[in-house]
């Protein structure tokens, strides 16, 4: 697992965007990350029907992916202006969103997420998409909290730090928490 892509031989660092404040300190990291590695930003949103009983109103598939991809088109405008120098593609996918980050974890180098789990308890600092991602992600995982301000390590950006608010290292841990609690 050197975080190089089979398929396409790039470098490849995949990021949930749902356009939360998290979610988009998220983005600005992995853009920094990407202007500093050389690696291809993957933006992933991802939408899934809600559990409707009686009637509801149908939407088409077609139609909520042209939404959710004008929703992440702006987003990622908007904060590749603020990162400019890292390539993105941008991706709509249906279904749970860990379940969708975590399949396109698969030959990706990082997993980045935004974390806003609430709560008084260790079990809730998490949100459960961030949570789910942590367990199951096929590479290492990056857990940004709080508001995180673009640009590379040493500008500005805080550097990454584990669970124990020491860095990483070469074999850091699974999960890497970025940026600071509010």
């Amino acid at each position: 697992m050197n975080g190089t892509d089979r398929t396409t031989g790039e470098r490849r660092i995949v990021v949930g965007v749902d356009g939360s404040r998290p979610s988009r300190a998220a983005l600005r990291w992995a853009l920094g990350e990407a202007r500093l590695t050389g690696a291809v930003v993957e933006a992933v949103t991802s939408w899934d029907e809600p559990g409707v009983y009686g009637r509801g109103i149908t939407v088409s598939l077609e139609e909520s992916d042209a939404v959710a991809g004008a929703e992440l088109a702006e987003l990622v405008t908007r904060e590749t202006g603020r990162a400019p120098g890292a390539a993105v593609r941008q991706r709509v996918e249906h279904g749970s969103a860990g379940e969708v980050l975590v399949k396109l974890s698969e030959g990706a180098a990082l997993l980045v997420v935004g974390g806003r789990g609430l709560g008084g308890f260790v079990g809730a600092l998490l949100g459960s998409v961030a949570r789910y991602c942590v367990r199951h992600a096929h590479c290492p995982v990056v857990l940004v909290r709080g508001d995180f301000a673009a640009g590379p390590v040493g500008d500005g950006r805080p550097a990454a730090r584990g669970p124990s608010g020491r860095s990483p290292g070469p074999s850091g841990p699974r999960e890497t928490a970025a940026g600071s609690a509010d």
